[in-house]
Parts: structure tokens; sequence; C-alpha cells
């Protein structure tokens, strides 16, 4: 057993974060099932990314390309009575690669599987991409 499969929803959201934080996306990839969905509801293109690999590959170049450093703060974790999926609150704070800060806040939703992340869904203020905010 590792150690994956003792983790509740809400702390695989709390590894989730801390590994993008690293930039350790191989860490990432070992939280997801094979066949785990990550969807981006305020996403205007390609919003749903489905399969670990072509999710860890997307999170790899979008995240370099776009922020450095970047930091979460979980607020409140609110677990399912079920045990299988826990809705998250936090922010973020990093530097633009394009230069300033990027501050957003989150609420997601997170199914894990087995003690491996099957959905998560993130729900973020898309305003706070462009490059003047």
């Amino acid at each position: 057993m590792d150690e994956t499969t003792t983790r509740a929803p809400g702390e695989l959201m709390r590894a989730f974060l801390a590994r993008i934080e690293a930039s350790d996306f191989e860490a990432v990839a070992a939280l997801l099932h094979e066949d785990a969905v990550f969807d981006l509801p305020f996403r205007v293109s390609d919003p749903i990314t489905t399969g670990r690999d072509v999710i860890v590959e997307s999170l790899r170049a979008g995240l370099g390309a776009f922020v450095k450093n970047i930091r979460f703060e979980v607020h409140a974790t609110y677990p399912s009575q079920d045990g299988q999926s826990a809705v998250t609150e936090y922010s973020s704070e990093g530097e633009r690669v394009a230069g300033g800060m990027y501050r957003n806040r989150y609420i997601s939703i997170l199914k894990a599987r087995a003690g491996r992340i099957v959905l998560l869904r993130e729900y973020y203020n898309p305003l706070k991409l462009a490059p003047d905010a």
C-alpha cells in the first residue's frame, strides 16, 4: 500500500498544491489516477483535460509559461459525508513570468478513488489571468 491510498480527498488536495508549488510534476502524476479529469469551467479553450500524462504536461507547460514561485494558502476544506470528495477554498500568489504579481482565489472540487485524484474541478477568477490584472 503506498501513501496515497491512506489520504482523504482534502489531504490529496493539499498534497497536489504542495507539489505544484515545488514544480514537482512527477510527484503530481503520482497523485492522479491514470484516467483523471482536470476541469477548468471558466477556461475559454479546452476546459477539460483528461488523462494523467496529459494533465501533467498541461500543468507543466501552462504554469511554467505563466507564473513562477507560486504559493497556495488553503483557507477551508469541506469533506463529503462519503469520504470520496472534498471542496477546498484556497488562494494563490506568484510572480508572473512577464512581470508583476499573480493572485487569485479558487474553489475546487476533488473526487478520489483508491487514494488517487479522479476529478479536479477548479473554479477561479479568469479576469486575474489578464496581463494588467
